[in-house]
C-alpha cells in the first residue's frame, strides 16, 4: 500500500472514469505521485490513509483517522444533517471514506456534487480505493482541481434556481486544516455563487407578475424604440465613464465636464440628478429596476436629449415615453417573455449580462461595445462615510434606516482597510469580481471611485489622474451614435404587423386551452383516485378515465406552442416540479402527482397572461389605427 497503488483497482477506477468522467483522466493517468507532502500509508487496522503537509508547510496532517478511517467516517455523517432532499457539495475526497460513507446515507431525492481541490489527493486515491459507486451513481457529480470557477460552472451545470435552496456545503474535517485558504477561497466562491442564485430566484418570486407585464409592455415601443445591441463593438477603443450613484460621487463628478467629445459618458439612472445640476450631458442613461424611481423632473432637466437605455424584460418603459430622449431596449441574459417573442418574430437581439445593479449592466454595455478604457465612478458598494448615495440623489436625504434594511458585512476596501457594505451589494462586487477577470487581455477597468470596496480586477486611480492618462483626445463619440441611430428601429412596419399577427395568435390558444386545463384537473385527479385506489391501470374504470385524459391531451397539444413564454409565470410550479419520486412512491402515481402540478400551474399562468395579452393588443390596434 503506498502511492502506486493496486494495478487493478487503478484499472477498474479509470475504466469506470472514461465511461462517465473522461475529462478526469488527465488527472488519473498521471505518473503516480512521489510527492513527500502526500502520502498514502496504512491505518492500524491496514486500511489506506493519507498523509498531507498543510499548504502553509509544517508538520504533516493525517486526512483520515489513523486508526479506523472507515469507523471515523461513519461517525461523521450523523453530525452532516442530511434532509430528504438536501444537495449536498462536499469538498475533500481523500481516500474516500467520509464521500462513500455520506453516499450510503443518501436517499434516492439527495444530490452529491463532490469537489476534490488536490489533484495529487485524486490520483492517490484512484490508485488505491475502489471508487467505481462515487464514479458510476447517477446522483453524484465529481470535479477536480484548483479552478473553482470551473468547479462553480461544472457542479452546477444544468441547475435549475429552486435547486440552489437545497445546497448544503460541507468540507472533510481536515481539509480545513490542510487546506485553510483554499477551503476559504473555495467556501467564498461556492457561497457568492449560491448567494446570488437564491437572491435572483426571491427576486423573480417578487416580481415574476410585473416582470411580465412589463416586459410584454414594452414590445409597443419597439415601433420607436431602438435596439441596444446595435451598438455592440460601435465604440471601439473609444473611453467611457460608468457612473454610479454611491456616496463617493460627489467627489469627482464635477471633472466629467471636461469629457465631452473625449469619453463616452454610460449614467445610472440614480446619478442622472447629480449630473443634471452641474449641467453635466450624459451620453446614455441606464435602468434596470422594475420598481425604479420615477421622477415628476425628468420633463424639465437640461440633458432631456441624452437616450435612455432600457432593460427591456424587467423595465416599465411607460413611464419613461414622456422623456424626449431616444429609447435604447436592451435584451440581458436572463430568459424573459421578451426573448421568446422576438426569437418567434426571428427578430435578433443579442444580450447584456445584468447583476445586482443597474452598474453591471452598464458595465457590460461598455465592454461589449468596445470602450477601453472603462473608468468606474461612484460605485462605492458600500457605506462610504455610512451614507448610502451621493448627495443630490432621491434617497441621499434618507437615514440609512430607513433606506433598507440588510445585513452588514465588512469587506476589503481600496486603501487595504475594511469598509462596512451589506449582503445585496456583496453580490454586487462578486459579479464584478468574476465578471472582470473573465475579461480578455487588453481590456482596462479603472476603478475612479475613490473610495468604497474593492473590486478585484481593476486599476485603482484617481479620477483626475485617469482623465489625464487616457481621456485627453477628441473622438467622435456623437457621429458613432448617429450612425447607430440611422439604422432605424427595433420594429419595422412589418415587424410590427407580424407581432401584432403572433399576439393574436397566442390569446387565441391560451383562450382555447383554458377551458381544456378546467377539464383536465378534475380529470386527472380522478386517475390518481381511481389508480391509488384498484391499483391496476387495465382496470376497466381506470382505463376509462385514461382514455378521457389521452382525448384531452390531443387536444391541447397542438395549442400549447406558445407555452414557453409564460416560464416566468410558472416559477412556483418549477419548484413543485423539481421534488424527486420519493422512494415508497409508485412510478405512475408520481408521474400523475407532476402532470396535476404542471396542468394548475399552466392554467394559473394563463388566467394571469389573459389580461395582459387583451391589454397589449387592444394598444396595438389603437396606435396602428393612429398611426404610430
Amino acid at each position: 500500500m503506498n502511492n502506486k497503488g493496486d494495478s487493478k483497482i487503478y484499472q477498474a477506477n479509470l475504466k469506470a472514469l472514461s465511461n462517465r468522467y473522461p475529462r478526469l483522466l488527465a488527472y488519473a493517468t498521471r505518473a503516480e505521485t512521489a510527492d513527500d507532502d502526500c502520502v498514502v500509508e496504512p491505518a492500524k487496522n491496514g486500511q489506506p490513509t493519507l498523509k498531507l503537509v498543510p499548504e502553509g508547510g509544517g508538520a504533516p496532517v493525517y486526512a483520515h483517522s489513523k486508526y479506523n478511517p472507515e469507523n471515523d467516517a461513519s461517525a461523521y455523517v450523523g453530525r452532516v444533517g442530511l434532509g430528504a432532499d438536501t444537495i449536498l457539495l462536499f469538498v475533500g475526497l481523500g481516500m474516500a471514506y467520509h464521500a462513500l460513507a455520506l453516499l450510503k446515507a443518501m436517499s434516492s431525492q439527495n444530490e452529491f456534487l463532490i469537489y476534490e481541490p488536490d489533484a495529487r489527493v485524486f490520483n492517490c486515491l484512484i490508485r488505491n480505493v475502489d471508487i467505481r459507486r462515487l464514479i458510476n451513481d447517477e446522483r453524484v457529480r465529481l470535479f477536480v482541481g484548483q479552478d473553482t470557477d470551473a468547479a462553480v460552472e461544472a457542479l452546477f451545470e444544468d441547475f435549475t434556481m429552486h435547486q440552489f435552496s437545497k445546497v448544503k456545503l460541507e468540507f472533510m474535517p481536515s481539509y480545513e486544516k490542510i487546506f485553510p485558504g483554499l477551503c476559504d477561497r473555495i467556501a467564498r466562491v461556492f457561497g457568492e455563487r449560491i448567494r446570488i442564485y437564491l437572491v435572483d430566484l426571491n427576486t423573480m418570486r417578487t416580481f415574476a407578475g410585473k416582470w411580465f407585464k412589463n416586459s410584454m409592455g414594452n414590445l409597443r415601443y419597439f415601433r420607436t424604440g431602438y435596439n441596444a445591441s446595435a451598438f455592440m463593438g460601435s465604440l471601439t477603443g473609444k473611453p467611457a465613464v460608468v457612473v454610479g450613484a454611491g456616496p463617493s460621487l460627489n467627489k469627482n463628478v464635477h471633472l466629467l465636464k471636461e469629457l465631452k467629445g473625449k469619453a463616452v459618458i454610460l449614467c445610472a439612472y440614480r446619478a442622472l440628478p447629480v449630473l443634471d445640476e452641474l449641467g453635466i450631458r450624459p451620453d446614455v442613461v441606464f435602468v434596470n429596476d422594475a420598481n425604479q424611481w420615477i421622477s415628476t423632473s425628468l420633463k424639465k432637466f437640461e440633458v432631456t436629449d441624452a437616450p435612455f437605455f432600457i432593460n427591456a424584460a424587467i423595465v416599465d418603459a411607460e413611464k419613461y415615453m414622456v422623456y424626449p430622449g431616444k429609447k435604447l431596449f436592451g435584451m440581458t441574459t436572463q430568459t424573459s417573455p421578451l426573448t421568446y417573442m422576438l426569437e418567434t418574430l426571428g427578430v435578433e437581439a443579442a444580450p447584456f449580462t445584468t447583476g445586482g445593479s443597474v452598474s453591471c449592466i452598464t458595465t457590460d454595455f461598455a465592454v461589449q461595445a468596445g470602450c477601453n478604457p472603462i473608468i468606474l465612478i461612484g460605485q462605492d458598494l458600500a457605506y462610504t462615510n455610512m451614507e448610502h448615495h451621493a448627495k443630490g440623489t432621491d434617497l441621499w436625504e434618507l437615514k440609512l434606516g430607513e433606506y433598507h434594511h440588510r445585513d452588514f458585512v465588512e469587506v476589503d476596501d481600496i486603501y487595504g482597510g475594511k469598509i462596512t457594505t451589506d449582503t445585496i451589494m456583496m453580490t454586487v462586487i462578486t459579479w464584478f469580481d468574476m465578471y472582470l477577470s473573465a475579461l480578455p487581455e487588453g481590456r482596462t477597468v479603472i476603478d475612479a471611485t475613490e473610495d468604497g470596496a474593492l473590486l478585484q480586477g481593476t486599476k485603482i486611480m484617481t479620477l483626475r489622474d485617469a482623465i489625464d492618462a487616457y481621456c485627453t483626445a477628441d473622438t467622435d463619440i456623437a457621429d458613432a451614435f448617429d450612425r447607430i441611430f440611422a439604422q432605424g428601429n427595433f420594429l419595422s412596419k412589418e415587424g410590427n404587423t407580424a407581432l401584432f399577427k403572433l399576439m393574436q395568435e397566442i390569446l387565441d390558444n391560451f383562450e382555447k386551452c383554458l377551458p381544456l386545463f378546467n377539464e383536465l384537473i378534475p380529470v386527472t385527479t380522478e386517475y390518481e383516485r381511481r389508480l391509488k385506489h384498484v391499483k391496476n391501470p387495465n382496470n376497466i374504470t381506470v382505463s376509462r378515465v385514461g382514455a378521457r385524459l389521452d382525448a384531452l391531451h390531443r387536444k391541447i397539444t397542438p395549442l400549447s406552442k406558445h407555452f414557453d413564454l409564460m416560464f416566468t409565470l410558472m416559477v412556483e410550479t418549477d419548484r413543485l416540479m423539481s421534488q424527486k419520486k420519493r422512494d415508497d412512491e409508485d412510478e405512475t402515481l408520481y408521474q400523475i402527482r407532476m402532470a396535476l402540478i404542471k396542468y394548475e400551474g399552466y392554467k394559473e399562468a394563463i388566467e394571469k397572461a389573459r389580461p395582459v395579452l387583451e391589454w397589449i393588443l387592444l394598444d396595438l390596434m389603437l396606435g396602428a389605427a393612429a398611426g404610430r
